[in-house]
């Protein structure tokens, strides 16, 4: 039993001494596809989408069964996320200060509004007539037109072999579709136009199917939900926003590299940062050139992307010494790196903007 233990404990600290790099998450801020200054002549939010129809799109699938739905109801309210989008929309806009005032249009000036049972299923843009109208009603510079909106739900139903298949399970998941438009109508021009989908999931353990199926939210009650996942997405198209993202550093190698690893993991990064330089002057080997990729992360997380460039060229100087022995992962991690601090530093020029 002692050989077992000491067999594992051994295996543990090779595993421990083998481990050459960690993971370091952080957010960096992200600039917005279009200029919000375009918005500071106000915004209109524009429904230009179809309505669906309460029985369309959604389904439940349950044993010896699949199809329309007789056992429970899944007819759900569609057309009701619509103004909720919209309304999440203007909320979070004028919250975020860079707009002096959002209107959603009132959907009775919108002429030739699409009001066929099927028009829900196209998402064709605003028409010349549309444009041409609203153009003489509205002061607003920046439109931003929803001309699709689908909503779909499937509902599973089973039972559950994490139980033995002694318990029902029940599983919803939630689809949908929009597409957006956005105009800058001074200038008479679609900036952008794209469709987002998402999907949002729950699943529900129960007794009986009518209890597991009673258990699950039902798919009005997740409209606001969806609305505000969504609105999110968006938002991140109209104005700058902060994305996580991941970073592999150096952990081994000298002395110095890993003191500077038990600074970084005190969140001491200013006495990481000399175990780095000192290390990078000093060090042999791969520590040297691994040192500097270290010190890219240490500038890129101070947002200075500039900085870090300036030490992807001497990691790359270092590469070249003698006796770097260079593995093509570390060579392939400065070269991608790279790529993205360029982006950065263009991207807070527009931020800077």
């Amino acid at each position: 039993m002692m050989k077992g233990w000491l067999g594992f404990v051994t295996g543990l600290l090779l595993l421990t001494a083998c481990k050459t790099m960690d993971l370091y998450e952080m957010e960096i801020l992200r600039p917005a596809y279009i200029n919000h200054t375009i918005g500071e002549e106000g915004v209109l939010l524009i429904d230009n989408a179809g309505n669906q129809p309460d029985f369309m799109g959604h389904s439940l699938v349950m044993p010896n069964r699949d199809g329309g739905d007789s056992v429970v109801t899944v007819k759900v309210q569609s057309a009701q996320a619509k103004p909720l989008l919209l309304g999440y929309l203007k909320d979070r806009m004028e919250g975020l200060g860079f707009y002096p005032y959002v209107d959603v249009l009132p959907d009775s000036c919108l002429p030739e509004r699409k009001v066929s049972s099927l028009d829900f299923a196209q998402s064709d843009p605003l028409t010349d007539n549309q444009i041409d109208g609203l153009g003489h009603q509205q002061p607003h510079r920046l439109w931003i037109s929803m001309d699709g909106w689908q909503l779909k739900s499937v509902t599973r139903i089973g039972t559950s072999p994490q139980y033995d298949h002694a318990l029902y399970e029940a599983t919803r998941d939630v689809y949908s579709a929009v597409v957006w438009r956005l105009y800058d109508v001074s200038a008479d021009t679609l900036m952008v136009a794209f469709k987002q989908t998402d999907t949002l999931y729950w699943s529900r353990i129960g007794v009986t199917i009518e209890k597991v199926l009673k258990a699950l939210p039902t798919v009005d009650s997740t409209l606001p939900e969806i609305a505000d996942y969504v609105v999110g997405r968006v938002l991140n198209v109209l104005t700058p926003y902060w994305q996580p993202v991941s970073r592999w550093y150096f952990i081994a190698g000298s002395y110095r590299m890993k003191y500077a690893y038990d600074a970084v993991r005190m969140d001491n990064w200013d006495k990481a940062a000399d175990y780095w330089e000192e290390e990078f002057a000093n060090g042999v080997g791969r520590s040297a050139y691994r040192s500097a990729l270290n010190m890219m992360l240490y500038f890129e997380r101070l947002e200075d992307p500039s900085n870090a460039l300036a030490w992807s060229n001497k990691a790359a100087e270092a590469m070249q010494r003698s006796f770097s022995f260079v593995t093509e992962r570390d060579s392939n991690l400065l070269a991608n790196w790279r790529k993205t601090l360029q982006r950065r530093v263009e991207e807070l020029k527009r931020l800077s903007h």
